[in-house]
């Protein structure tokens, strides 16, 4: 049975699921009933596969699940292909630290409270309130200082290959670089740039890389 990943391309987390699946060379079905992008993505009845009506929903054989880290999991552990999630029980416990930093940090700073907000104050013509913008840029400035030593001399969370929590930060950070606020801190912290560099030329993440919109 085809496995169907519902969601907006766009979308940071679906991002990441899509780059584990190319990586993982597992093929599917990517749809939004009715969707055409951020601002209409609330109407799909697709939202509603989910309880909280947030995006991706993963439905295979059958069975539906959400939330990115149980959806990365059953991805890495029912298809072949190269195992993104380290065998080394603390190289794993690692690996989950990291996406948990990434999603509840990073991601929450750099995506929710100040991607989105000056997205979708473009696309509506209504500014964003500056001072919440400016206290996300400084969480978001304290979350890439966390992540600066850790890329001191390598560009993936774990060595020498990247994982799923390297798949959690990657569009954040190509997103991230698309804000004048955010290009400054990248250029800032510049391993985490390096990060972000190395991450365009990666196969997986350039395949699946969103239309510019």
């Amino acid at each position: 049975m085809t496995l169907r990943l519902f969601g907006i391309p766009e979308s940071s987390y679906v991002w990441t699921a899509r780059i584990l699946l190319q990586e993982k060379q597992v093929p599917y079905d990517l749809s939004m009933a009715g969707a055409t992008g951020l601002m209409d993505m609330h109407k799909s009845p697709d939202i509603d596969r989910h309880p909280f009506r947030k995006i991706p929903i993963l439905e295979h054989d059958g069975r539906r699940i959400f939330e990115m880290t149980a959806i990365c999991r059953y991805i890495d552990t029912v298809f072949g292909g190269r195992k993104c999630t380290p065998e080394d029980p603390y190289e794993a416990a690692m690996n989950d630290q990291w996406i948990s930093v990434v999603a509840s940090y990073v991601d929450r700073a750099v995506i929710r409270r100040l991607v989105l907000p000056s997205v979708i104050g473009r696309m509506t013509g209504k500014k964003p309130d500056a001072d919440k913008l400016k206290r996300a840029t400084e969480d978001a400035d304290h979350a890439l200082g966390v992540l600066e030593p850790v890329f001191a001399a390598k560009n993936y969370f774990l060595g020498d290959t990247p994982m799923t929590a390297d798949f959690f930060l990657w569009p954040i950070l190509y997103y991230m670089k698309r804000l004048p606020a955010g290009a400054r801190l990248l250029r800032k912290h510049t391993n985490v740039s390096g990060v972000l560099a190395n991450a365009t030329t990666y196969p997986s993440f350039a395949a699946t890389m969103p239309k510019a919109g």
